[in-house]
């Protein structure tokens, strides 16, 4: 065997950055799939154990100028969204609302002790995030927020 002097050029190896950018994709793409039906199920469940008002909505506790009310975010003559609140609000007050249905302005009706009826159409079933602005007659905002309307859950956990 002989050995040389002379260096021996080694080509530094190439990092497979294609290959890991490949990979990453392909993970991005599992998680984005996995998430629906695990956000779907996660919805489900808080829908489930979510307190409920007497129109089948969901009830959230909020602070309307040192006072706490709560909201009923539930349903009037089927699928039509109305939001009642307890105390009443201040007189004159409307109750803006902003979800993937559309936006809806809600005047306070006395006869429903409630927002609304809304003019959407919403389905009692569907989970729905909203946002929520509560004005005064004046117009000012007397209480903002998001909460979510869990849609009626009819099967059993055991």
């Amino acid at each position: 065997m002989s050995y040389s002097d002379e260096p021996v050029l080694v080509r530094p190896a190439r990092r497979p950055l294609g290959r890991w950018l490949a990979i990453g994709g392909v993970l991005l793409l599992l998680a984005s799939v996995a998430y629906i039906p695990w956000q779907n199920h996660r919805l489900h469940d808080l829908a489930h154990d979510a307190e409920r008002g007497e129109r089948g909505g969901t009830v959230h506790s909020i602070d309307i100028a040192g006072t706490e009310h709560r909201l009923s975010l539930g349903w009037v003559r089927g699928p039509v969204f109305a939001v009642g609140c307890t105390p009443p609000p201040p007189e004159g007050s409307t109750l803006i609302v902003k979800g993937r249905f559309g936006t809806d302005t809600l005047p306070w009706n006395t006869e429903q002790n409630a927002f609304g009826p809304g003019q959407s159409i919403v389905s009692p079933r569907e989970h729905y995030k909203l946002k929520l602005t509560l004005l005064d007659a004046s117009g000012a905002t007397l209480w903002s927020g998001t909460r979510w309307a869990y849609g009626v859950v009819d099967d059993h956990h055991h």
